[in-house]
């Protein structure tokens, strides 16, 4: 190397502050670490670094505790207990940079969010939030638990982890809560299992044999669990909705309904679970006193694809996806003995989990193929679409759906398996397809904020 270009790279490492450390602290004999006395340095040197190469997340700010743990414009920098995952080690160790952390004080970084990521008073991040919504990440074989009122992401649950012989087939697909947000449930229909959490996110209970465990709803009163049994492969259609005891999660029966159920909804009073033949194009009610099919069905013509419902806070009417026929079917259930379409209303192509607001008054429903949300007004039939249309923003094959208690907002989560939403870092193969939870702000029927999670993201539950 010439003289000129040692001199002018020796001036960008003294610069930086991170090769010429005169007496450089041992931060790997560090056992007990202190937010502002170890982790505040590093970051204040690290904050010089994501500069100079170009990569500091928008929005960030870097200068105490509490301003980190709030992210950035798209998501979260640190997830407490999951420094893999965590935007602030991603952008070193997943990322081809010419100016890199030193590897003694990125290793006491790893071990600070491994450790929950504490304040000087040991608090840990989001500890105690209540609100939250649960978000099936399907191809990374985990779970992402936003804050739904920080709008990040504030843990990871990898099933990989459980010593349960799971791999990146396991594919959770779906998330049923308690009501009173005690324990969460998540079905794998690529492993056939459904699994229980507590609150703490700590595993339980599984229910095994489940074949092809789709679609979740967890009866308001009576301790059990439906589960619509939907194969992704050979082997038939299986006519079948299983039944599990949510205490020890022993699978009781399987109620014999229709060919290719998935969808999955229990009204409020717990009179009926409803689930639809995606093939047979039938809404079918099931009476949880007997556990067996109560018609008559609604039959909603041919070449429909009923993938999913929701119910209204009455229990009078169904609100039904067709992904077929790009149509929300309206079905009137007040008479159990005269059940019946009352309206179809056309959306985008391809709707998928419909959520209803609190007030009844808007159904909200992503559009799978047309990457968008539909906000149907259902007073005057009125259809608005969110969304770029082509997947660049984020909304991009939307699948699952959940709304806040108070209706301000409506969360969508998003599969991108196609690859039309480009995250702002490029880790490389790792996440050129990753998962994406759009903010749709209900007063404006705009996107507000695009939450970024892992890959396919599939079925969504909220605890509001």
């Amino acid at each position: 190397m010439n003289k000129f270009l040692l001199t002018f790279a020796m001036a960008l490492a003294i610069a930086a502050g991170f090769r010429c450390d005169d007496n450089p602290f041992d931060y790997d004999a560090v056992t007990d670490i202190s937010y502002s006395e170890h982790v505040q340095k590093i970051l204040t040197e690290y904050e010089t670094v994501l500069r100079d190469n170009g990569i500091f997340p928008e929005g960030l700010q870097m200068d105490s505790w509490q301003n980190l743990i709030k992210g950035w414009q798209r998501g979260e920098v640190v997830i407490p207990f999951d420094p893999a995952n965590s935007l602030l080690i991603e952008l070193t160790e997943k990322m081809d940079n010419p100016d890199e952390l030193r590897a003694d004080k990125l290793a006491l970084l790893k071990r600070w969010i491994d450790e929950g990521a504490r304040n000087d008073a040991g608090e840990v991040p989001y500890s105690g939030s209540t609100k939250l919504l649960y978000v099936c990440n399907q191809d990374a074989a985990s779970i992402s638990i936003i804050d739904t009122e920080a709008k990040l992401v504030i843990r990871t649950v990898d099933l990989l982890k459980l010593n349960l012989g799971l791999s990146l087939i396991a594919k959770p697909h779906h998330i049923a809560v308690e009501p009173d947000g005690s324990f969460w449930y998540v079905s794998l229909i690529g492993a056939s299992k459904v699994l229980k959490f507590n609150r703490d996110n700590e595993f339980i209970a599984a229910a095994d044999n489940v074949q092809s465990a789709a679609l979740l709803a967890a009866h308001p009163t009576n301790g059990l669990l439906y589960v619509s049994r939907f194969p992704t492969g050979p082997g038939g259609d299986l006519p079948l909705v299983g039944v599990i005891r949510r205490s020890d999660m022993t699978v009781l029966d399987d109620v014999v309904v229709q060919p290719t159920p998935h969808a999955m909804a229990a009204d409020h009073s717990g009179s009926f679970v409803y689930t639809c033949s995606l093939s047979g194009n039938k809404v079918i009610a099931i009476d949880p006193a007997t556990n067996e099919a109560s018609e008559p069905f609604v039959d909603l013509g041919s070449s429909k694809g009923p993938i999913q419902l929701t119910v209204s806070s009455d229990d009078k009417t169904l609100y039904v996806s067709a992904q077929i026929s790009d149509e929300m079917y309206v079905v009137d259930v007040t008479d159990p003995a005269d059940r019946k379409v009352v309206q179809t209303i056309s959306v985008n192509a391809t709707p998928w989990h419909p959520v209803l607001t609190p007030d009844g008054n808007t159904l909200y429903v992503g559009n799978q193929t047309a990457h968008t949300v539909s906000a149907i007004d259902l007073a005057s039939g009125a259809v608005t679409a969110i969304g770029a249309g082509d997947g660049s923003d984020g909304i991009a094959q939307p699948h699952g759906s959940a709304v806040t208690a108070d209706g301000e907002f409506v969360f969508i989560s998003n599969r991108n398996i196609l690859g039309l939403y480009t995250p702002r870092f490029d880790f490389g193969q790792e996440n050129p397809n990753i998962g994406t939870v759009a903010v749709i702000n209900t007063a404006t029927n705009t996107l507000e904020k695009i939450i970024e999670v892992e890959q396919f993201g599939s079925g969504i539950a909220i605890i509001n």
